[in-house]
């Protein structure tokens, strides 16, 4: 990391007791490194991409970063809206300020205010607005479309029955592509022909409780999660794979099968890539404004729960949204959404 830049708060103020270092004082090398692992490693990469920018920036404008003043954070989203930054990586971009300030052990009351630079971030939105631009929310499928989706994975190799499985178990599960990637063999439990899933954690469960997830079969054979992850795990059984990676790599070769299943994990781009090769497959095209990727099996599942009539509550504990929330909502996303004033006009 960066080495510190002790600056006063302000030109009209003497005290230099910004940093606050007995904070960490007595804590342990094991103490630290368990506190580094607390955040997750895909949200911390994500912050040091961020925070290395602003360190940029305020190299190149002579700015001090530790504590940056208010006004500074102000200019730099500005700038980066100047330049037609992407609202959420703006957004990605202060919190990460916030975050690295909270790591250097910032005073409270040096930290920065960020009450203009997110005035600013919400001018730029609706000047993006006013042009015509809408968030890229993750287009979702109909159970009719993700059959013809699934309908499109081969069916008679390791690499189609896995992918197969995860298409169809991301979205009865509502899965992030991490929890799905993050998934072990050990994890899947087959009950009165349910299947139950332990997930261990997810981005939601900050105190990596872990919880049970249960998916009932489908009521078609292209759209039954749980025939398919059993194909899958049977697979795995068959060439003595019982423990470790749920979903893990694939080789073709010149064995007598034709393939080798490695013992590597996926990464969760690869359930991007099985999305988008099945709608496009299947010949699904997306509405305006929204694309097809890793997340729309999340959005899906929900969407299907909610036109299935659900209550609302057990769809967020599904999801692992909080049930108090209204988060789990803006997941509703029908992209055939009836009209209310069809037929009455």
């Amino acid at each position: 990391m960066t080495a510190l830049v002790r600056i006063a708060p302000d030109e009209e103020s003497d005290d230099l007791s910004v940093f606050r270092p007995e904070r960490r004082a007595r804590l342990t090398g094991q103490a630290k490194e368990w506190l580094h692992k607390s955040v997750p490693k895909e949200t911390f990469k994500a912050y040091k991409r961020e925070w290395d920018k602003f360190l940029a920036w305020c190299a190149y404008n002579d700015v001090g970063p530790l504590p940056v003043l208010s006004d500074h954070l102000t200019n730099w989203v500005a700038e980066r809206a100047n330049a037609g930054h992407s609202i959420s990586i703006i957004e990605q971009g202060i919190s990460a300020v916030v975050f690295f300030h909270d790591q250097y052990n910032v005073a409270e009351k040096h930290m920065p205010d960020r009450t203009d630079a997110w005035r600013v971030l919400s001018a730029y939105r609706r000047s993006l607005i006013d042009s015509g631009w809408r968030p890229d929310e993750a287009a979702t499928y109909t159970v009719d479309q993700l059959r013809a989706m699934v309908a499109t994975i081969p069916d008679d190799t390791a690499l189609g029955i896995r992918d197969r499985a995860a298409l169809l178990v991301a979205t009865g599960a509502f899965a992030r592509r991490s929890q799905l990637v993050g998934l072990d063999i050990g994890d899947t439990h087959f009950s009165r022909g349910r299947v139950v899933l332990h997930i261990v954690k997810s981005k939601e469960d900050q105190q990596a409780r872990g919880r049970k997830l249960v998916i009932d079969p489908g009521a078609h054979p292209q759209s039954d999660p749980v025939g398919a992850l059993r194909e899958w795990v049977n697979t795995l059984s068959a060439r003595g794979i019982r423990s470790g990676p749920l979903f893990r790599q694939t080789r073709t070769n010149t064995t007598p099968l034709g393939y080798s299943i490695l013992d590597y994990r996926l990464e969760g781009r690869w359930l991007g890539r099985v999305v988008k090769n099945a709608v496009r497959e299947a010949g699904i095209s997306a509405p305006s404004g929204r694309t097809y990727r890793a997340h729309s099996t999340r959005a899906s599942g929900a969407t299907m729960a909610f036109r299935a009539g659900k209550p609302s509550a057990a769809i967020a504990a599904h999801g692992g949204w909080s049930p108090k929330g209204t988060q789990h909502h803006t997941y509703n996303r029908p992209e055939d959404q009836e009209s209310v004033t069809e037929g009455l006009l």
